[in-house]
């Protein structure tokens, strides 16, 4: 279970960008680059509004950056083993993401 770094600075998962998530999902079917994946359990947090977070969703505040659960449906990425996420540390990118197709996974690695 990878620890995971997050730059999307509109998540409302996004910590000082460490992910609160408990679990997450990364996709890209057929990708063959990190340009194809993205966060699908990103959720946007415009500036100015908080939502709610279900206790059982997220982290505790002081095991935020601890090590999440991550499924992942990147068939070609070597981190990829029976769809879970096997790196040590995954990152999410792009800083100003407003929809989840703008996230990327930076820790894509092709086999």
């Amino acid at each position: 279970m990878p620890n995971i770094i997050c730059t999307a600075k509109e998540c409302k998962y996004n910590n000082s960008e460490l992910c609160a998530k408990r679990k997450i999902s990364v996709e890209g079917l057929f990708s063959r680059s990190q340009l194809g994946t993205f966060c699908e359990s990103f959720k946007l947090e415009p500036r100015g509004i908080n939502f709610s977070l279900e206790s059982s969703e997220i982290f505790d505040e002081d095991k935020i950056g601890s090590k999440a659960e991550v499924t992942c449906n990147a068939n070609y990425c070597t981190h990829n083993l029976n769809s879970y996420c096997q790196a040590k540390k995954i990152n999410i990118k792009n800083e100003n993401a407003r929809y989840r197709s703008e996230t990327e996974c930076e820790s894509f690695a092709l086999k």
